[in-house]
């Protein structure tokens, strides 16, 4: 599972980061070679693909297209202006 944030979400990406390491949770960096959940800028990810992914994202439509061309089987996409939207199975 990958977690992917847009930079100008960078400190909700940290408190949920720290919270997840808080409790226990392995935290992994794209490309790291460990079995955790992958905590990633979206722009960071272009060079990666995971069968799930949530997008953490704001309504940067590039940025955007870029995290969620990252998800194989499932997407999930949080806005964050407070709309929450599911996209299954529709890659």
């Amino acid at each position: 599972v990958a977690v992917l944030v847009t930079p100008e979400l960078f400190l909700l990406w940290k408190s949920l980061v720290s919270g997840f390491r808080l409790e226990g949770i392995p935290v992994c960096e794209a490309g790291d070679n460990c079995n955790g959940v992958v905590w990633e800028f979206g722009d960071n990810s272009h060079s990666y693909e995971w069968p799930v992914v949530i997008a953490v994202c704001t309504r940067n439509a590039e940025l955007n297209y870029l995290m969620f061309s990252r998800a194989v089987t499932r997407l999930v996409v949080l806005y964050v202006d407070g709309n929450l939207y599911v996209i299954p199975d529709e890659l």
